[in-house]
């Protein structure tokens, strides 16, 4: 079929070894006239095959029906053994059918040898097309015979004459091969299947993981725009704080909310990481740390005065950076001490400020007095020249507590009364 081009009746992609040469015996060739009795026949076919293949062209395939039949079994087992190692040297592909068992065992001895067989149903003597690749064929003549309605008497007789070593024994090996290579292919069946759910599952928990990792992108991207959009919102709310607090119509109660907005502003825009303090950890010389700006460890050998700065040796690497630029190799943050500012004593103050503003005086009045301290500091770290804190009269308690905590603040030089038309007594000068 695959010399003339037909389809073949099979799947896949088969491979087929080329031949020249297709040599067969099939058939009987007994003739009266030529006095040939069916083994004599078999003999003639069989050398005109090894004359082709010593004389034809190129490789050969020969086909054989019944090898060595037609004659005694013994001398006819024998003949065909010499025969199919003869071919086994000469012929590309030699396929041989056969019912000795002699034969069937010449896989064993002669790695060139295969066995195959189709698998027959003893119930309704039917072959099942089956192909049973390394597995001899059994003989079932005698089960053949008790189906087809012979005397069972016979069929008894004829066990008995064949004796149960060499006829169960090698059935039962037989059996046993075709029970073990279905077991074989219940298995690899099996394996088939469970491989090809493995696959399914795979695909699917890959596809469940790349879309665990977009919805991961999506939840971050949109966390980011959120962020953004917080941010600016913040910067407007800040802004517009200023604004009201630059008014000159602004008094205590403004500021103090305008405080409390700033503090739960600072509180919601901080990321977590920055909520934590850190106020256990004081690089030491010796400690190691790590550069946040280059991301790689290095040694504590200098410390400024101020507690400021450090001197870190990285390597072959030394530099000077500054104490918030580093943080200890668990992720610590360097607690940092209010800066002590340093000022001339010789420098000169001014009794009274010439011009006061909206923008360099506050009103604290309505505020507690840690409340004032906190819009009162904000002021003087942007304050260029003297601040006028309006605290008003009242009891006292708040112009004596701003006037007490001020005096612990480093960068003030001096806290005076206003002048009798800026507030007097009710408003103090602050100058830094």
């Amino acid at each position: 079929m695959a010399r003339a081009g037909l389809l073949l009746p099979c799947v896949g992609r088969p491979s087929l070894p080329w031949c020249n040469q297709i040599l067969v015996d099939i058939g009987d060739e007994q003739s009266l006239q030529q006095s040939l009795s069916t083994f004599s026949g078999h003999v003639l076919r069989i050398g005109r095959i090894m004359k082709a293949i010593s004389h034809g062209p190129g490789p050969s395939l020969v086909l054989l029906d019944e090898v060595g039949a037609g004659t005694d079994p013994s001398e006819g087992t024998a003949l065909a053994i010499a025969l199919l190692k003869t071919l086994a040297d000469k012929a590309r592909l030699t396929i041989a059918t056969t019912h000795f068992g002699e034969l069937k065992s010449l896989k064993y001895s002669d790695r060139r040898f295969e066995n195959a067989s189709v698998a027959f149903d003893s119930e309704t003597i039917t072959p099942t097309y089956h192909l049973q690749w390394g597995i001899p064929g059994r003989s079932n003549a005698l089960e053949i015979a008790r189906r087809l309605g012979l005397d069972p008497d016979i069929i008894q007789k004829a066990q008995d004459f064949i004796g149960p070593k060499s006829f169960n024994d090698v059935n039962k090996v037989i059996s046993g091969l075709e029970e073990q290579r279905q077991r074989q292919q219940e298995a690899a069946e099996e394996a088939a299947t469970l491989l090809a759910r493995t696959e399914l599952l795979h695909e699917e928990l890959l596809t469940r993981w790349q879309k665990q990792c977009e919805q991961s992108e999506q939840v971050q991207e949109r966390g980011r725009k959120k962020l953004e959009i917080s941010i600016l919102e913040g910067q407007k709310e800040v802004r517009r704080l200023i604004r009201r607090l630059r008014e000159q119509g602004a008094n205590g109660e403004t500021a103090r909310r305008a405080g409390q907005r700033l503090r739960r502003m600072e509180l919601d825009h901080q990321p977590n990481s920055a909520r934590r303090r850190f106020t256990a950890w004081s690089p030491q010389v010796g400690d190691r740390v790590r550069l946040l700006a280059l991301g790689k460890a290095g040694e504590v050998i200098a410390i400024s005065d101020d507690r400021l700065q450090l001197t870190v040796q990285c390597g072959l690497f030394r530099s000077i950076v500054e104490m918030e630029g580093v943080e200890s190799l668990d992720g610590l943050k360097p607690s940092l001490s209010e800066p002590v500012v340093k000022f001339n004593a010789q420098s000169s103050l001014k009794t009274r400020p010439s011009v006061r503003t909206s923008s360099n005086t506050v009103d604290v009045r309505g505020l507690r007095v840690h409340e004032a301290e906190v819009v009162i500091e904000e002021y003087l770290r942007k304050a260029d020249g003297p601040l006028w804190v309006i605290h008003g009269i009242g009891t006292g308690k708040l112009k004596l507590g701003l006037r007490k905590w001020l005096e612990t603040v480093p960068y003030v030089l001096k806290v005076t009364d206003a002048d009798q038309n800026d507030g007097g007594a009710g408003c103090s000068v602050v100058w830094s």
